[in-house]
């Protein structure tokens, strides 16, 4: 039923999507998955509040980062509300909980750091945008320089990602001509 109902997000069919994922959550209610993709769709619907509180319950619970997705898309939710610096340590505490984890090849946590990184990266820029535009100089150039290493190693740790290494010439190509 959770497949038919993210078709449905996909559709832009918000509202029959969040019922259907409504029924979902309660049928399933451990998977971690699931329920992050219902909270995306609370804030789609414009029910921020909610979504951000079910989202914090989720990481709780998932300490090792498993469910990265959930992470990651609890981190694009709070940068979309312009609070990138939580967003950050979020992404960093989900690294931490990865350093843990030992049920999965070394492969497959590498490309999950990559997301991650390349994430965290994204919105290091954006922060730093943020402080260059309140003339805090320092703070901006600091966090430019760490976006462009999150960036790089993202891409080095995810080779299949296409996003990561485009975003990372584009700051290049900014910051040379600049």
């Amino acid at each position: 039923m959770w497949k038919i109902a993210a078709t449905f997000w996909k559709m832009n069919k918000l509202k029959e999507s969040k019922r259907l994922y409504e029924v979902s959550v309660k049928l399933h209610p451990e998977n971690l998955e699931l329920i992050g993709q219902y909270a995306a769709v609370l804030f789609e619907t414009g029910e921020h509040a909610p979504a951000v509180k079910l989202l914090k319950n989720l990481t709780a619970r998932d300490s090792e980062c498993q469910s990265e997705g959930v992470w990651r898309n609890f981190a694009s939710i709070l940068g979309r509300l312009g609070k990138h610096d939580e967003a950050i340590k979020l992404l960093l505490r989900c690294l931490e909980g990865l350093e843990s984890v030992t049920n999965n090849s070394v492969s497959e946590i590498n490309v999950r750091k990559g997301k991650i990184k390349c994430q965290l990266g994204k919105h290091k820029r954006d922060l730093s945008i943020l402080f260059s535009r309140r003339n805090k100089i320092e703070e901006a150039n600091t966090l430019w320089n760490q976006s462009l290493q999150d960036l790089e190693e993202g891409s080095s740790l995810n080779p299949g990602d296409k996003d990561c290494p485009i975003t990372l010439k584009q700051m290049t190509n900014q910051n040379t001509s600049t």
